[in-house]
């Protein structure tokens, strides 16, 4: 499971590192409370003002497929038959 808290820009720097560990301190309660407690989470603080909301999204991604390596000799076949560049064939 993933969690991605959001606006991270509205953090102070002296106060972030203490406030995000106690947003995953209180998620990691409730799902105790719900006996989830024993699946792991993966925490990503995002924000929509930089990258880090597109990088968490590929992150959790990334950990949903098991055959990335595969997918990915299938899209630089399909790059190379169709003539697309591989960094935007997947963009719409």
């Amino acid at each position: 499971m993933s969690g991605l808290p959001s606006r991270s820009q509205l953090l102070t720097s002296d106060t972030s590192p203490e406030n995000f560990r106690h947003i995953q301190q209180r998620v990691l309660e409730e799902l105790d409370d719900y006996d989830f407690g024993h699946i792991p989470v993966n925490f990503y603080l995002t924000s929509i003002h930089d990258h880090s909301l597109q990088d968490a999204f590929s992150r959790v991604v990334h950990k949903l497929i098991d055959s990335l390596p595969y997918i990915e000799d299938l899209l630089n076949v399909f790059c190379g038959v169709s003539a697309q560049n591989p960094s935007t064939a997947l963009v719409r």
